[in-house]
């Protein structure tokens, strides 16, 4: 399955964006780096399962194309936690 984490380079969300790539998932992040750590995410690039878009998911403009490519979105809530649907 394709999953767009956004938040992906913080410390939560690279932890995430480990366990979906463990469970054979395509990941796609999407983080304008205002929060997150290029270091959190270093390990995954150049693995095919794994891209990175510095966006800010704020600007739907800019967010929308990788939306629409991959489909399922998973982003951190108001506490910073993040819900992964119960299919992934």
């Amino acid at each position: 399955m394709k999953i767009i984490v956004t938040g992906g380079a913080g410390f939560i969300g690279s932890h995430l964006d480990d366990a979906l790539i463990a469970r054979g998932h395509n990941v796609t992040v999407v983080d304008d780096l205002s929060l997150g750590v290029p270091g959190n995410i270093e390990h995954l690039r150049g693995n095919p399962q794994f891209h990175f878009y510095r966006e800010d998911v704020n600007d739907l403009k800019a967010t929308v194309p990788y939306v629409e490519a991959d489909g399922k979105v998973i982003y951190p809530d108001e506490t910073g936690a993040f819900t992964i649907p119960s299919d992934t």
